[in-house]
């Protein structure tokens, strides 16, 4: 089993963890953290940065589709509305 990462480890290598290294870490890592520090694709952000309960009162709910395009420029609006619309519709 590959070793657990945390939000410092983000922290002292932007850039580094690839999408399954993150998946699997998520329960240990702050949401805004991983959007701030990694390369995302848009079906992980839908997957996994936006889709937190807004009333769960987590700072994590926080989080919205801007801030998304601000962090990851790379990713577009469009890519992001495709990715949100095969996540509904599966």
């Amino acid at each position: 089993m590959d070793k657990p990462i945390f939000n410092i480890d983000l922290i002292r290598n932007p850039k580094k963890y690839n999408i399954t290294i993150l998946e699997k870490n998520m329960r240990n890592l702050s949401k805004k953290i991983v959007l701030s520090t990694q390369v995302l694709d848009a079906s992980f952000c839908v997957n996994y940065i936006l889709n937190v309960p807004i009333d769960s009162g987590d700072e994590d709910s926080y989080i919205f589709e801007e801030d998304v395009l601000e962090f990851q420029p790379h990713i577009t609006e469009e890519q992001l509305t495709m990715a949100k619309q095969k996540v509904s519709s599966s």
